[in-house]
Parts: structure tokens; sequence; C-alpha cells
């Protein structure tokens, strides 16, 4: 993770040539897989974006890699992007 004045960008690769990212890679080229975004109340954002119509690949936070309740959008959400919440 690269840390810009507070902005925080991690580049991810796929190490396996089967691997999802990998996959997503070879359809599709080079791309942006998504954007995180940090919540200091994740339960009440979902519920937020699930009340104005934003489809969620999640409908309630689960812990994700680093060990963080996260929530991730469809990728439609945001044409083509998914948006992850993290809490910080």
């Amino acid at each position: 993770v690269i840390d810009l004045y507070g902005i925080g960008l991690e580049m991810i690769q796929d190490v396996n040539p089967e691997g999802p990212l990998s996959q997503m890679l070879q359809e599709k080229g080079d791309m942006i897989h998504h954007f995180c975004l940090l919540s200091d109340s994740i339960e009440k954002d979902v519920e937020v974006l699930k009340e104005r119509g934003v489809p969620m690949a999640d409908q309630e936070p689960r812990i994700g890699l680093r060990g963080k309740k996260i929530a991730l959008t469809t990728p439609e959400a945001l044409n083509g992007i998914t948006v992850e919440l993290s809490e910080p």
C-alpha cells in the first residue's frame, strides 16, 4: 500500500495465471478493479446505499482479508467498477 497524504493506493497482482484477477485481466485488459472507501459506520452506510437503490454484492458487512468489516457493491453500481466500504 502506498500512502499519499492519507489516501492509500494498493496494487494487487494475482500470481496464479488461473486466478480470478488474472482471468479478469485476460478478458478485459488493464483495469481498475475497485475503489475502497473507509467507513466509521459501515452497517449504517450499507443500509443507506441499499435504501438509495445501490446494488450491493454484500447485503451486510463481512470480515475481509485484513480482518476488518467490508461490504462490496456490484460492479454495475459504478459503471463496471466495484466500490468497497471498509472499517479503518
